[in-house]
């Protein structure tokens, strides 16, 4: 629980704090990912799933297009529903990052690098790993 607490704090601090709060996204997305090494055995690993794909490079080219696919359906949906009013998750996720503060301390590349690669990447597989070992889901 106290690990659960202090990502929760990490997290709403960097999106509630000041500007330079944000690499704290980083570090709670790697924090995330590297957590179930820790405590795990290779035995509880395996139970929950982690082991070698067979084919790992078409296992994230699918995987990646199935989420790209899906993300897209949901920011559609979102823009039926809601238009883009504040009522649209999409709206109110984007407004929460600041973007507008942010793009002057650094290029858009850079920017989109350092708040959607995290989130891309680390917060899936951390989450999924981490309820799944704490919550006894499959």
């Amino acid at each position: 629980m106290l690990v659960l607490v202090l990502l929760t704090c990490a997290r709403g601090y960097a999106v509630l704090g000041p500007p330079s709060a944000r690499p704290l996204f980083l570090l709670q997305f790697l924090a995330m990912w590297a957590l179930p090494f820790v405590p795990l055995t290779r035995a509880d690993r395996r139970e929950i799933g982690l082991r070698k794909p067979g084919d790992a490079v078409a296992a994230f080219f699918w995987s990646a297009l199935a989420g790209a696919a899906c993300a897209l359906g949901v920011f559609a949906l979102g823009l039926v529903l809601f238009g883009h009013s504040p009522e649209n998750w999409n709206v109110t996720i984007r407004d929460s990052l600041r973007l507008q503060e942010l793009r002057g301390s650094m290029p858009d590349p850079l920017l989109f690098a350092t708040i959607a690669l995290p989130a891309m990447i680390f917060s899936p597989i951390g989450e999924e790993i981490l309820f799944q070992k704490r919550f006894g889901t499959s």
